[in-house]
């Protein structure tokens, strides 16, 4: 199957064996490719892409049906073509998938497309804030309300001893000094930013 694409893509034989090798094909022998699993038949098709060293790949749900060790390998090898200077186009509707690995994104809405720009060009537009979660060794009102009343803090939450806040990333040194003159003492801090998955919600919604 391979060496068929092989010799229509002008692809050397050499070739044909490396990509055999890093896709993890080298144990299926003579098996026929309708005997194969769909994450065998998803490797297959990714090898099959890559003959040749084309200069723009479209890949349609790359990672379909694979198991997180295929995940894994195409993800890599998809970033690895990404640094040689392949133009990339993926169609997929794992979102953190392809918010790890594009640089611009394309968000389609009943056939139309709604918007397009990096994930954070496109959260930046919805006005999405990261979220910081501070954990901390006891939360009280006093430490709630001054990271409350700090400007430009749109929410605050509490889950168990984590503050959940809302807010833009800058202002994490100014909720770290706000926590401490509270009296609060901080055991680990986190910043996440906008997912991809909220930036297609907001722009698909109804």
């Amino acid at each position: 199957n391979l060496q068929f694409y092989a010799e229509i893509k002008h692809a050397s034989k050499a070739e044909c064996i490396r990509l055999i090798q890093e896709f993890g094909l080298g144990d299926t022998g003579k098996k026929r490719v309708g005997k194969f699993s769909k994450g065998m038949v998803q490797r297959l098709g990714m090898a099959r892409a890559l003959l040749g060293s084309p200069p723009i790949l479209i890949l349609d749900e790359p990672s379909g049906g694979l198991d997180p060790r295929g995940v894994v390998l195409i993800r890599d090898k998809i970033l690895e073509m990404k640094t040689k200077g392949t133009t990339i186009f993926i169609s997929s509707h794992i979102l953190s998938e392809i918010q790890e690995i594009c640089d611009r994104v394309g968000i389609i809405n009943k056939g139309v497309l709604v918007a397009q720009d990096s994930v954070d060009g496109l959260s930046k537009k919805l006005n999405l804030k990261p979220q910081i979660s501070v954990s901390l060794d006891a939360v009280n009102e006093t430490i709630q309300n001054a990271v409350r009343n700090l400007p430009g803090v749109e929410k605050v939450t509490v889950q168990k001893n984590t503050l959940e806040i809302i807010c833009d990333g800058a202002m994490k040194a100014k909720v770290i000094l706000a926590i401490t003159n509270a009296g609060g003492t901080i055991q680990n801090l986190q910043t996440k930013e906008p997912s991809l998955e909220e930036v297609f919600m907001r722009y698909t919604e109804a």
